[in-house]
């Protein structure tokens, strides 16, 4: 899943998930359903990827990461305002789940929040300070509304820590075309 072959971890999930007694281990057979979702919503199938989140959501109601995953979904399937209900009844619960923060923040983003959904980032930022979700998040909001100053900081900051992340040498190398700085392009993506 990691390495992104959707179709392998696809087929590797449902293996295990045949094999997995859901009564014995409940919270591995719920993981296993949701890495299973997530291959089928990278895989394009949003409908059976739901269907997988809801079983793993019954199996562990109250295992956060979970429900981070399965807000996820929501706001990638358009369904924003349930995702917004998710996240906020994440931090209702642990007001520091960075996952739930950055979520929230996406969907803030999402609908065009920019000024809320950046302090969301920054609070996920200041409980973990180098997030490259939360850094990422920031980066793209940043670049979406035009400021170019703060996302060029942003860049600059998350490639002090991950000098070879390709999103963040990507997005660099497209903020200096925008500034007319053809050669810091250039070197980005070299």
């Amino acid at each position: 899943l990691q390495t992104m072959q959707y179709q392998k971890a696809k087929e590797v999930f449902e293996k295990s998930l045949q094999i997995l007694d859901e009564e014995d281990d409940k919270q591995q057979y719920a993981y296993t359903c949701v890495n299973l979702a997530g291959a089928l919503q990278a895989l394009g199938y949003f409908d059976l990827a739901g269907e997988y989140y809801r079983s793993a959501g019954e199996l562990e109601p109250l295992d956060l990461l979970i429900k981070a995953r399965a807000g996820r979904y929501l706001s990638e399937v358009g369904r924003g305002q349930e995702a917004l209900d998710v996240f906020e009844s994440i931090l209702a619960i642990d007001h520091r789940f960075v996952d739930a923060i950055c979520g929230k923040a996406e969907v803030l983003v999402k609908n065009r929040e920019f000024d809320v959904a950046a302090v969301e980032y920054k609070r996920a930022l200041q409980i973990k300070p180098n997030y490259y979700v939360a850094i990422m998040g920031l980066v793209t909001l940043y670049l979406d509304s035009k400021q170019y100053l703060q996302a060029k900081a942003m860049i600059n900051k998350g490639l002090g820590i991950y000098p070879e992340f390709s999103a963040l040498l990507l997005n660099k190398s497209r903020l200096d075309l925008r500034l007319g700085d053809l050669i810091g392009a250039l070197d980005a993506t070299n």
